[in-house]
């Protein structure tokens, strides 16, 4: 006995399995590409009439400025979030230094010592200037009302000669 021969109907049914898979694959990339944006249509045309070149000699940079090439299809993004910039602050000012709180001397104000080891009285607005006497603890002296700021530092000027820091005495 041999084997039963194949009928043709039998046959028939495999051919159009075979078959529907390449057709549902055509007719859905179809439909994708039919909804896509022109832009887009465009852009899957040039790059697919470039055959055996690549994509960068396809399409040609935008603004090449060769009398007669195009441009070639700009491709853009479809949905691209936009963002909107936000408002910046101002900056705030900075804040100024305030020198420290003292009574600023006028011209026949007494200041009384209160450096225990007594009060260097300098020749000039800066401990750079030499030292002219050491006014002891608890010694009154007369202001002329001259002031000279120093860095965070306020030098007064004495009635007899010299210069003192105004940290140093007590304002009547």
């Amino acid at each position: 006995m041999g084997r039963p021969v194949r009928s043709g109907t039998n046959t028939l049914p495999r051919v159009l399995a075979g078959l529907l898979v390449p057709i549902a694959g055509i007719l859905l990339l179809t439909f994708y590409l039919s909804n896509r944006p022109a832009e887009a249509d465009a852009a899957v045309q040039a790059s697919s009439s470039a055959s055996g070149a690549s994509r960068a000699s396809a399409e040609p940079a935008a603004g090449s400025g060769v009398a007669g090439e195009s441009a070639g299809p700009v491709t853009k993004p479809v949905d691209m979030l936009v963002v909107e910039p936000t408002a910046t602050p101002e900056p705030m000012p900075e804040p100024t230094a305030t020198p420290p709180s003292t009574v600023t001397p006028t011209s026949g104000v007494r200041g009384t010592v209160n450096a225990d080891d007594g009060l260097n009285i300098r020749s000039g607005p800066s401990t750079n200037f030499g030292v002219l006497r050491v006014a002891p603890f608890g010694a009154v002296v007369e202001l002329t009302g001259e002031s000279m700021p120093e860095g965070d530092l306020l030098w007064v000027e004495l009635v007899e000669d010299g210069w003192v820091q105004d940290q140093y005495l007590d304002f009547e």
